[in-house]
């Protein structure tokens, strides 16, 4: 059962999100932005290779969460309040907010074009259960179009022509939840399918790959709780619902990609590259020790950058938090290009998205 959101209540920050200003993102190995899930003090940064701090700036957004990318932009939209940071390749930012009356913020989103979005808004638990309403948006947030879908869903991918939304049912009673997709025309978004798989616990996230949907799914639920956070990698067939489990992990997984048709899961611990027909895991490469975790996994040019935050954090003496490191990989063997000390402006640095320099120059 997902926490509920407090409709119409006043707990947000005050203000609205702005950019930073004095700060070229095309300078360095990667560009950082890193945002507070309470208030709207955020910032972006630049590194060197080697983790030197090239330069810093201060913007405000709230808690940016989900992500969305094509060749020239990537979208950044917070959880709580819809906030949105759009990163050109040249290096500009501009900020915005979208303009949908309820809801907290975004669950998940995707392109539909170079210029539209499909956003997945969380508003809550209503007398008809748990509402989570897709709207069309444009980069300034101004909604074109919107949709009510019932359920908590926290993932939505292009698949062919159709989008596909997929998440928890969330029956308010947890014991009754399960897995739900939903299939959608991205014109007039109507739900052509839904289907739900009561027995498992939501299908967290999911990439497309050929013609499928490739997800990450929980096991289920014992006592009103999760037992695992998303721990089966399953492929959906969209055009008939068909599902069928392809491999299961130990330890709970973080995300995955479709790295130029290949399937990457980074797990807690560690990164695994699938074989191309799925049936077995190719290379696995375990990254973290101590108190350290895989946070994020993105695709950085022609390689992977794993963000992995070292919870025994400390400070450095210019008063910069040393929260972890970035790895980049070469995505075909797994092997270790590069690692990158991650040390930035003491914040609480609750969300954290690298932008690896290779976008900008592309």
């Amino acid at each position: 059962m997902v926490a509920l959101s407090l409709v119409g209540c006043s707990l947000l920050p005050p203000a609205a999100p702005q950019p930073p200003s004095g700060i070229d993102l095309t300078k360095g190995a990667y560009a950082v932005i890193y945002t507070d899930s309470i208030s709207r003090e955020a910032g972006v940064s630049t590194l060197g290779a080697d983790g030197t701090l090239v330069s810093s700036a201060k913007m405000a957004a709230l808690g940016l969460h989900a992500r969305a990318q094509t060749p020239d932009r990537i979208i950044l939209i917070g959880a709580r309040a819809a906030d949105m940071a759009v990163v050109e390749r040249d290096g500009s930012i501009h900020t915005a907010q979208i303009a949908y009356p309820d809801g907290t913020g975004a669950t998940a989103t995707t392109f539909i074009d170079d210029e539209h979005l499909a956003t997945l808004i969380n508003v809550g638990n209503t007398t008809e259960g748990y509402q989570n309403p897709i709207v069309i948006h444009d980069l300034s947030g101004r909604v074109l179009r919107s949709h009510p879908l019932q359920g908590y869903f926290t993932s939505i991918i292009r698949v062919g022509d159709k989008l596909l939304a997929t998440g928890q049912i969330s029956h308010p009673d947890s014991a009754e939840d399960g897995s739900r997709a939903v299939l959608l025309d991205p014109n007039s978004l109507e739900v052509q399918r839904t289907w739900d798989w009561p027995a498992n616990g939501g299908l967290d996230q999911c990439v497309a790959l050929d013609r499928s949907a490739i997800c990450l799914e929980t096991e289920g639920f014992k006592d009103g709780a999760r037992t695992h956070l998303a721990n089966h990698l399953v492929r959906l067939d969209p055009s008939t619902g068909a599902k069928a489990e392809i491999t299961t992990f130990t330890e709970d997984c973080i995300t995955l990609l479709n790295q130029a048709g290949r399937i990457v899961v980074a797990t807690a611990g560690a990164i695994h590259l699938l074989a191309p027909d799925l049936t077995r895991i190719e290379r696995h490469l375990p990254l973290t020790s101590g108190k350290e975790a895989i946070e994020t996994l993105t695709a950085g040019g022609a390689g992977l950058d794993v963000f992995i935050r070292d919870y025994d954090r400390t400070t450095t003496a210019d008063g910069r938090a040393d929260i972890g490191h970035i790895v980049r990989l070469d995505p075909r063997t797994l092997q270790i290009v590069r690692q990158t000390p991650m040390q930035l402006p003491n914040q609480q640095l609750v969300g954290v998205h690298l932008i690896a320099n290779e976008f900008f120059h592309a």
